[in-house]
C-alpha cells in the first residue's frame, strides 16, 4: 500500500495515503465484496447507459435492481440522475468517470463535483471504475479522478494493474476513505483469507519500487 500510494500520488497528481487504500483481486473481486457488504437483493443500482457489461453480471449476481441513467458525449447526465433520485433511493452508483467503457467519454469536473455532492445528499454510495485513468493520451488531461473526492465518504475509487501492466496478475485496489475501507478489511472473507493475492501484490510492489511498472505505463 505505501508503494501504491507512491505511485498513484505521481499518476493522480495527488497526495494519496496507504491508510486510504485496500488491496483487492482486481475491480471484478472489489466490486463483488462491496456489494455483499453495502446491498441487499432488491436494492438499486444506478449505471450509466451503457456501461461496462462484465459489472451487470456482478450486480445480477447480488440480485440487484439495476437502473440506467442517460449519457451524452461528456458522460453521466447529472440532471437525470437528479430526476431518477426523486423516484429511487440507490444503494450504490457504478460510474467510468474517464474514458468510459465502451463510450470512451469524460466526465467534466463539475459533473463530478455534483456527482459527489448529490451521494452525500442522497446516501448513497459512488462506485468510480477508473481503470482507464492512467491510460490518457494526447495533450489534454482528465479531470482530477473521483478518488479525489475519497475524503467525501461517499466515493470508492477502483483501479486494477490488469489495464497498466498484466491481466492475468489479478490485482486491484479500492481508495476511499480510511473508516470505509474498514469495513472491507474486517470482513469475513478477509478475516478467513488473511489478505488477497498476497503474493501477486509483492511482486507488483517490486515492480513499482523498482521503476518497472512507470516505464511499462510510459
Amino acid at each position: 500500500r505505501e508503494a501504491l500510494a507512491g505511485f498513484l500520488a505521481c499518476e493522480y497528481n495527488l497526495k494519496t495515503d496507504p491508510s486510504q487504500l485496500f488491496v483487492s483481486n482486481g475491480v471484478s473481486q472489489a466490486l463483488d465484496l462491496i456489494c455483499t457488504l453495502h446491498t441487499q437483493p432488491g436494492d438499486v443500482v444506478f449505471v450509466e447507459e451503457p456501461t461496462y457489461f462484465l459489472a451487470l453480471r456482478i450486480f445480477a449476481d447480488h440480485r440487484l435492481h439495476v437502473v440506467g441513467l442517460p449519457t451524452d458525449e461528456h458522460g453521466l447526465v447529472v440532471e437525470a440522475l437528479e430526476q431518477a433520485l426523486v423516484r429511487h433511493r440507490p444503494a450504490l452508483l457504478y460510474t467510468i468517470p474517464t474514458h468510459q467503457n465502451p463510450s470512451g467519454a469524460t466526465l467534466p469536473l463539475d459533473r463530478r463535483q455534483r456527482l459527489v455532492e448529490l451521494s452525500q445528499q442522497h446516501g448513497f454510495l459512488v462506485l468510480a471504475d477508473e481503470v482507464y485513468h492512467c491510460l490518457s493520451y494526447g495533450d489534454v488531461a482528465p479531470p482530477p479522478p473521483l478518488a479525489s473526492f475519497a475524503d467525501s465518504g461517499s466515493v470508492l475509487s477502483l483501479g486494477a494493474f490488469s489495464k497498466i501492466l498484466a491481466p492475468g496478475l489479478r490485482l486491484g485496489w479500492v481508495q476511499g476513505r480510511a473508516d470505509r475501507l474498514q469495513m472491507l478489511a474486517q470482513s469475513g472473507l478477509l478475516d478467513s483469507g488473511g489478505g488477497l493475492n498476497p503474493w501477486t501484490a509483492a511482486v507488483v510492489r517490486s515492480a513499482i519500487e523498482l521503476g518497472l511498472q512507470q516505464q511499462h505505463l510510459d
